[in-house]
């Protein structure tokens, strides 16, 4: 049924589509290991680039790439370094956003959106639950991109991402390395967060980190 559906969806929206990338990346492309029901869908102008012994893994979901025509023109761009690895196991939906694995990164996700002037950057390791959505120009990233030093010692570079299921994450919200969101939570706008939040909660800042408890929230 959902082969139907993505068939009927392709021919309806045909013209906005890169055919040549779609082909590629769905039927010839050793990269990409998906079953008959998975498919990626790239959009004219976006791009997708897997390097040398990188991989996706698809199972029963879809990899949507599109523009973003919120206030400027944005187009979503892949790139899967050498050796590195995403596994898909709910549908991806990338608006215009940006997402960077490094050489030997590893990057699990079931169902999330992210929106325009996004980016999300692994070095090592990152993990997204299921039905997260991230707001545009959000920064998501388990490394500092910059070595530092304390006392003549370099700090710890790295640190896992973990976001739990059902997480909104609002506009311009930082998320940094050793962030662990805890399921059913809202990061507020501009929020910047390096470290473990609890569930069921909205998580913000107003001149001081708060925290304030919900029972659930919808889309």
């Amino acid at each position: 049924m959902k082969s139907i559906h993505n068939l009927l969806f392709t021919i309806k929206h045909i013209n906005e589509y890169c055919l040549i990338k779609c082909f590629y990346y769905n039927f010839i492309s050793r990269k990409v290991k998906r079953d008959k029901q998975s498919f990626i869908f790239i959009k004219r102008k976006c791009h997708i680039k897997i390097y040398k012994n990188g991989k996706i893994y698809i199972t029963k979901s879809n990899i949507y790439l599109n523009h973003s025509f919120n206030d400027i023109l944005t187009y979503a761009w892949v790139k899967i370094g050498e050796n590195a690895v995403w596994e898909i196991n709910g549908d991806a939906t990338i608006n215009g956003a940006c997402i960077n694995l490094w050489k030997d990164s590893f990057f699990s996700s079931k169902e999330f959106s992210v929106s325009c002037l996004t980016k999300i950057n692994i070095q090592k390791k990152m993990i997204f639950g299921n039905n997260v959505i991230i707001a545009r120009n959000c920064y998501i990233a388990d490394t500092n991109s910059h070595h530092i030093y304390k006392n003549g010692k370099e700090k710890e570079e790295f640190g896992e991402v973990i976001i739990g299921d059902d997480v909104w994450i609002c506009a311009s919200a930082f998320i940094l390395k050793n962030s662990n969101i805890g399921s059913n939570s809202i990061i507020s706008c501009g929020t910047t967060i390096s470290f473990t939040t609890p569930p069921n909660t909205i998580v913000g800042t107003n001149k001081d980190l708060y925290y304030s408890p919900i029972d659930t929230w919808k889309k």
